[in-house]
């Protein structure tokens, strides 16, 4: 499973999907629209929750469904995906980072008002998240997060949230 991002045309809107196969995806989409699809990035083994959260990220820019207006905003944050800078904001994120801001920097900002908020030990969130109790101290050391990884903790904080 995938999340995808592609555009209408040169400058047309950008839709936010998912799918098994988001190339053949690309393809059914391209039959029945008149604007060339393009197919602008696919961040394979995602998850419906990653889509959600794009969605929610970006409800701003959003048109109708899933196809947002390809604002700056947008458009540097899958700018961000494809060069591995950008991390998801968590579904109440602090303040949403502008173009240019560091999504890890972000999203260190969301473990620690959640730290905060709950009271948890550094420890436990590392053991209840990803699984590895220093996670959080290495994180806080500079320790590179994947997406997938950054998504799962980030899913873990919204669920305690709303607990």
């Amino acid at each position: 499973m995938a999340v995808y991002f592609i555009q209408a045309g040169a400058a047309g809107p950008i839709k936010i999907g998912f799918s098994a196969k988001p190339k053949y995806r690309v393809f059914s989409i391209q039959s029945a629209h008149y604007e060339e699809i393009r197919l602008l990035h696919i961040i394979p083994e995602a998850t419906r929750a990653t889509e959600r959260r794009f969605h929610r990220a970006f409800k701003g820019e959003n048109i109708r469904g899933e196809w947002f207006n390809p604002k700056d905003r947008l458009l540097c944050a899958i700018q961000g995906v494809i060069d591995g800078s950008y991390l998801l904001p968590a579904a109440k994120p602090i303040k949403a980072p502008s173009c240019g801001q560091s999504y890890g920097d972000h999203f260190l900002k969301s473990v620690e008002q959640f730290l905060d908020d709950t009271g948890m030990a550094n420890r436990r969130l590392g053991y209840e998240a990803p699984g590895d109790p220093s996670f959080v101290s290495e994180l806080f050391g500079g320790r590179p997060v994947s997406l997938r990884t950054a998504d799962r903790v980030l899913l873990f904080m919204e669920h305690q949230l709303a607990a």
